[in-house]
This record gives C-alpha cells, sequence and structure tokens, in this order.
C-alpha cells in the first residue's frame, strides 16, 4: 500500500460495510468523522480536527514571532541594517494571525455544521431531544447566515437561558468576525452589522 494513502469512509458506511466499531471508540469522534485505514493504521478524520491542528501548529509560531519582532523595538534597532530581517519577520507574523484567525473561523463553522449533521441524523443534540422547529432549521442550514446558525444552536442548547447575543458569542461575531471578513472579502470593516453575516 502506498504510503499516506488507503481506504477512508464515512463512520456509518465503514461499519455497515466491514464491521462495528466499540462504543468507546465511537465515543471520541462525531457521527460524521471518516474512518481512515492506511499504513499507519486506523484513524478518524473530521473537519474540526484538521482546524484545530492548523491553530496548535500555528499559534505557537504566531507568539514566537511575535517574541522574535519585539527585539527590535530597543534604541539599538538600526532599521536599515535590520530592514531585510524585520520585514520578513512581520510577513511571517501577518500570515500566520491570518492562519489563526480563519481556523478559528473554519473551526466554528464546522462544529456548527456538524452539530446541525447530528441534529438531523440523531434527531438529538447531546442529550436534548431536537423539537421540528430546529430539525427544519437545521436541514436548510447552509443558507443561514453564521449569526443566525450561532443564536440557534446557544438559544437551543442553553434551553432559552442564553442567546447569541450573549457573550462571548456576540463579541466572536460582532468584532472577531470584521477581522476574519478582513481577510477574505473585498471591503474589509466597511460593512454594517446588518449584513456582517452575508
Amino acid at each position: 500500500m502506498k504510503s499516506g494513502s488507503g481506504l477512508s469512509l464515512r463512520l456509518d458506511e465503514f461499519e455497515g460495510k466491514f464491521f462495528p466499531l466499540a462504543e468507546a471508540v465511537k465515543r471520541r469522534v462525531p457521527a460524521y468523522a471518516h474512518v481512515h485505514i492506511s499504513t499507519y493504521g486506523l484513524q478518524f478524520e473530521f473537519p474540526e480536527h484538521h482546524f484545530l491542528r492548523d491553530i496548535e501548529t500555528s499559534l505557537p509560531e504566531l507568539l514566537d514571532m511575535r517574541s522574535r519582532l519585539a527585539t527590535f523595538t530597543g534604541p539599538e534597532f538600526d532599521s536599515r541594517r535590520d530592514r531585510d530581517l524585520v520585514g520578513g519577520l512581520v510577513a511571517k507574523e501577518k500570515f500566520l494571525s491570518r492562519s489563526v484567525i480563519s481556523a478559528t473561523f473554519s473551526l466554528a463553522e464546522a462544529f456548527l455544521s456538524g452539530l446541525f449533521f447530528t441534529a438531523v441524523h440523531s434527531k438529538s443534540v447531546g442529550h436534548l431531544a431536537c423539537d421540528e422547529e430546529f430539525l427544519k432549521f437545521a436541514a436548510t442550514k447552509e443558507s443561514a447566515p453564521l449569526r443566525d446558525r450561532l443564536d440557534r444552536v446557544v438559544w437551543f442548547t442553553s434551553e432559552g437561558a442564553e442567546s447569541g447575543n450573549d457573550e462571548p458569542f456576540k463579541s466572536f461575531i460582532e468584532t472577531g468576525k470584521r477581522y476574519r471578513d478582513a481577510i477574505h472579502h473585498t471591503t474589509p470593516f466597511q460593512r454594517t452589522l446588518s449584513r456582517a453575516d452575508d
């Protein structure tokens, strides 16, 4: 078998075609995870896993870049002598900052999509049974703005005690999403709040 290649099927498809996995194993991953068998053994893949790894990889490097840049703020710093070195560090710091922001929002999007997928297929979110209104929203959630999806999940899982207008969700949308949009859209910071989730 070629290194890095192998069989990959969604968990339920794998169990239907081959054999059931132990419940203790399945509890560690979402129902929509893919089972991947390769020369490295049995592995599970799902979107949140990849975005978490992106953040885990980028964040320490970002902190390291910022620490290295801090050494050029003292009086001994010579802007002409160190220009190329500092320019490279600044470029990498900006790249890593964008990577962390993008991965964070991709993680949130993937997590919400996973919750809706689970709701549609199991008719529950955790130990909460889904009502018809929530299931209808979950089935059509791809067309809903991030703000609405987040609000619906927070309200439903807190049983109405909280909403997307409560912290930290409010700041995530109103502040964090502006930075994410500044990376991914052509009109950064010029969108009104009513269009923030277009």
